[in-house]
């Protein structure tokens, strides 16, 4: 019997939008299903999922997740995991845990590799070693280094989970999600609640995996170019040994109720203002049968911000910005929904609620815009069409998109089918113009499962958190005899021992490898015609785009005074939120939606190759469909030279939603800040980042926004001295990614656009230099701490900068920096970058509960990676690594998108390939030569850690670092 002959065929059918045949069949012995997806993707995917509900809040779905791929039956390494990340051509590895279902994929071009992760991931999932010390690692465990020291909490998840419920923005929407839902899975946290993770016992660990991870539960599905006939020799291996049983994981629905419900929950804000939290009320729906109407919906009312619902709470000044549960939630069993404000004072919490109904009860009243309805369902048409998902594999996000009906059991095999869907809506509008304003009557306004949030700030809850674990902790210590406690050092020690045992060559051996064969090859050559149309830099790329259109108009940062830059953010929102000569606000996103499938801003700092210089531009990038360019460029030319910026009041509600947002992210990833920090400090093009996105930002928000009430003046002229200096012909590059077919009708609306502009003068300026010290911290309320260091590595080498350090920062992320900061640390990341063209490497960790301990580990770097000893396995092992993320998958936007930044910093294709070469010609002696340098550089680098102030007041040498309060 072939593999094939296991497997029925029960559904087929033909997804024409995508160019895709959809194949269902079903193991008959294991009775697992299985979805075939076949289609001319080069970029496979492969995923197993598993329906797993849970009764509690221990997080253990999460640590299941963390776990399985922690040594198997046919793979019995500790961490097979991190060799796999290390030594695979990848293009996706990861896992996800929902509140309903866990989640395997991979992905790779390489069908060799995609299979070998594939036998991999099955193996972990449905045999894994599940060892007591990989649930103590990874979940949680009491630590204690001897029996005069205190007793603490350990584990994996238990400090990311830390972190998450540091930040509230990070955890409000479960709470809301939690409320909504209080007779199902989704009223537990799946992730885990620190409070209650460390009440989950190894036994129920265990259980949790016999219950849900059978092939009965699971859903697999493969994607792509391979052939059927392999797949089912992959997956019949694995599904042959089990036979089918019952698994109880229906993910029931919530019934809907007839009351209001309110909740009130608090957060630690830290230094900030104390007077302000956070308000919504929010509403669960009794069925999803058909997905589009809500997401059409959605942009109708929040989609933009001229959007009612969005206009009307922004606009009301009763908070500083949208809350970060705002809108549609359509990926579980039953739609959620939620508006609100955040930074709302206590006085104002009913108006928010207040203002939402009465908003939503003139849209009905009223009626909506016929043309905002139409711009809505053209916009999401041109999404759906083009289906673009950047570097993230469009295999996967089809998946994922399809797990949306198959867990619930819906008609997942024309989930990605939207013609038909499309087709109906239009023509119930055509009969029925009022359906919108209709379903906001019934499924809103009528709705009695509701919701109100309200979410307080209350200062000190992080110290009382911590002490109360404290007390908890010392309470367990006291209640152990001498034996006992005895006992739980030694299981310190001996979970420490496990932890630094090395796979041997052995069982490395075991793993399915690619071949130095496999890597051979050529850097991708993107193609790229330089033009000049009226002396401005035209760059176009012949690249299959099926039928869009992709450009991107630069304006070069040097033609305006370096002490402009931090406006560049505030600006960049302005183009679609100020109204114009011709048009209003509203006019601009209706007239984007209509002709164009997305409009965006981006802002590049780089240095160039040649070490000298700095190469920053502001990008407006935009998709088209050809024949609608030239309504595209005539948008942008309005909005670039006509935009009216005497609007005071919509200028600070935007610098108060900046504000807002980087204080959460400071919060809730402090290593992004810190990494920023120390750029600044050591490399040419950081002190733009800082100034513009990092902590100076921060302080430059919080005094520009006293500015607009004492100086609105001063404010206005800055705004008026970017629009009349920045937008000028000699500073503008043009970018077009763009089948040859298409380039006729392009030319004629380029050539018209830039005539457009004016001459005008570039003068470049040098930005003021950090003022950080050596070693700063940044004290923000967390439970959790970022420790980032930074250092200059480009004069210690010399030529091109990137193949070699590519390959000894890849063995350094997976082998040093896993083993000691995450697996023995309990920090949930850390990680070692280079930028090539800078030359700086930064070292980070992520959700760290350590301080000192971490900054020990990396000082000891240099000495590790002098005295390593490793053979040419492991090092092609790392080269491997390597190559697959210089050789990544790019979709067609990035191509040209990458090429032109590759033009403007310098970079050229005999370098590109110098880089590649270095990675496959890389040994151990470079290796030990980057310990010598790091041993000799340590010294030179900088520190900026992000913690709180309890972590930062137990570190033994306090007066070395200058202390920075962000948020006070």
């Amino acid at each position: 019997m072939s593999a094939k002959d296991f497997f029925k065929l029960i559904k087929q059918t033909t997804i024409t939008e995508y160019s895709s045949e959809l194949k269902l069949y079903i193991h008959i012995k294991s009775g697992t299903t299985v979805l075939f997806m076949e289609n001319d993707d080069t970029n496979k995917v492969f995923g197993v999922s598993f329906r797993t509900p849970v009764s509690d809040s221990t997080g253990v779905p999460h640590i299941l997740e963390h776990s399985v791929l922690n040594g198997s039956q046919n793979y019995p390494l500790k961490e097979p995991f991190v060799n796999l990340v290390k030594s695979s051509l990848n293009t996706f590895l990861n896992a996800f845990t929902y509140p309903d279902r866990t989640v395997y994929p991979v992905a790779s071009q390489n069908k060799k590799d995609l299979y070998n992760l594939a036998k991999v991931y099955m193996d972990a999932v449905l045999f894994p070693k599940l060892l007591p010390e990989t649930f103590k690692q990874e979940g949680w465990h009491y630590e204690i280094e001897g029996t005069d020291n205190p007793v603490t909490y350990k584990g994996v998840v238990f400090n990311e989970m830390k972190g998450v419920y540091s930040n509230p923005d990070s955890i409000y929407t479960d709470y809301i999600m939690n409320a909504l839902n209080p007779n199902n899975t989704y009223s537990h946290d799946s992730g885990g609640n620190p409070a209650k993770i460390p009440s989950l016992s190894y036994e129920n660990f265990v259980n949790f995996h016999k219950t849900f991870y059978h092939p009965s539960n699971s859903l697999i599905y493969v994607y792509g170019d391979d052939t059927s006939d392999d797949r089912f020799d992959l997956i019949n291996e694995y599904l042959n040994q089990f036979d089918k049983i019952d698994v109880d994981s229906t993910i029931h629905t919530q019934d809907i109720l007839p009351r209001l419900a309110h909740k009130v929950e608090y957060f630690d804000p830290g230094d900030s203002s104390l007077d302000k939290g956070y308000v919504s009320t929010s509403w669960l729906f009794s069925k999803k049968e058909n997905s589009l109407p809500y997401y059409i919906l959605d942009k109708i009312l929040t989609g933009s911000p001229t959007a009612p619902i969005y206009k009307s709470l922004v606009d009301s000044k009763l908070g500083e910005d949208t809350a970060p549960f705002f809108g549609f939630e359509l990926d579980l069993v039953q739609p959620m929904i939620s508006y609100g404000l955040k930074g709302v004072i206590e006085s104002d919490q009913s108006k928010v609620i207040e203002l939402v109904y009465s908003t939503l009860d003139n849209i009905v009243t009223n009626g909506i815009n016929p043309k905002d309805i139409e711009a809505a369902i053209n916009s999401t048409e041109f999404q759906l069409r083009e289906y673009e998902t950047g570097s993230y594999p469009k295999g996967l996000a089809m998946m994922l998109d399809i797990l949306v009906d198959w867990v619930y059991d819906r008609d997942f095999m024309n989930t990605l089918s939207f013609e038909k869907d499309l087709l109906e809506l239009k023509q119930e509008l055509q009969s029925n113009p009022r359906y919108f304003e209709d379903m906001i009557q019934k499924e809103l306004i009528e709705n009695t499962h509701r919701l109100d949030f309200i979410y307080l700030p209350k200062k000190g809850l992080l110290d009382d958190i911590a002490a109360e674990e404290t007390k908890e902790l010392d309470s367990y210590k006291q209640s152990l005899s001498i034996s006992k406690l005895n006992e739980l050092v030694l299981e310190t020690q001996k979970l420490k021992e496990f932890q630094n045992i090395k796979d041997t060559p052995e069982q490395l051996a075991m793993l399915p490898k690619l071949t130095f064969e496999d890597l051979k090859g050529d850097p991708e050559i993107i193609p790229s015609i330089k033009n000049s149309v009226q002396d401005v830099p035209v760059y176009y790329h012949n690249i299959h785009t099926n039928g869009v259109a992709y450009i991107d108009i630069g304006f070069d940062l040097d033609a305006i005074d370096a002490k402009y830059y931090p406006y560049l953010a505030l600006y960049s929102r302005l183009f679609t939120e100020l109204n114009t000569t011709h048009y209003t606000a509203n006019d601009i996103n209706q007239l984007l939606d209509l002709h164009t499938g997305n409009f965006s801003s981006k802002v590049i700092n780089m240095e160039k190759v040649d070490g000298e210089s700095v190469v920053r531009y502001l990008f407006l990038r935009g998709k088209v469909l050809p024949r609608s360019i030239a309504s595209l460029l005539e948008i942008w030319s309005e909005i670039i030279q006509t935009l009216k910026l005497d609007n005071k009041d919509k200028i600070k509600q935007i610098l108060i939603d900046l504000k807002s947002t980087l204080e959460s992210n400071i919060v809730s990833d402090g290593r992004v800040y810190g990494t920023m920090a120390i750029n600044s400090l050591v490399s040419r093009s950081g002190d733009f980042d800082e100034i513009t996105s990092g902590y100076r930002y921060l302080q430059w928000l919080q005094e520009t926004i006293l500015r607009v009430e004492t100086n609105w003046q001063e404010v206005l002229n800055d705004l008026f001295y970017i629009q009349n200096n920045l937008f000028i012909k000699n500073s503008l590059v043009v970018n077009i990614t763009v089948e040859s077919k298409d380039l006729n009708t392009l030319e004629k609306p380029i050539f018209d656009f830039i005539s457009t502009f004016r001459q005008g003068f570039i003068n470049k300026s040098s930005i003021l230099s950090s003022k950080y010290k050596d070693k700063t911290v940044f004290v923000i309320p967390t439970k959790v701490n970022y420790v980032c260091y930074g250092v200059n590595l480009k004069t210690a080498f010399s030529g091109v900068i990137g193949g070699q350090l590519d390959v000894v920062l890849n063995h350094l992320n997976y082998d040093y920096l896993w083993s000691k900061i995450r697996a023995q640390g309990g920090a949930y990341g850390s990680r070692a970058t280079l930028d090539k063209l800078s030359g700086v490497v930064n070292f980070w960790s992520y959700r760290d509960p350590r301080f000192e301990g971490t900054i020990k580990d990396y000082a000891k770097i240099g000495e590790y990676l002098q005295d390593l000893k490793i053979d040419k396995n492991d090092i092609l092992n790392s080269v491997i690594g390597s190559i697959g993320k210089f050789d990544s998958y790019m979709a067609p936007r990035d191509k040209g998108w990458v090429s032109l930044i590759r033009t403007l910093t310098g970079r050229t294709y005999e370098e590109l390939s110098q880089i590649r070469k270095q990675i496959l010609d890389v040994s151990i002696d470079d290796f030990h030569k980057l310990g010598n340098i790091l041993s000799t550089s340590f010294k030179d680098g900088k520190w900026a850690i992000f913690s709180s102030q309890s972590s930062f007041d137990e570190i033994a040498n306090k007066s070395s670092y200058e202390v920075i309060k962000p948020l006070s």
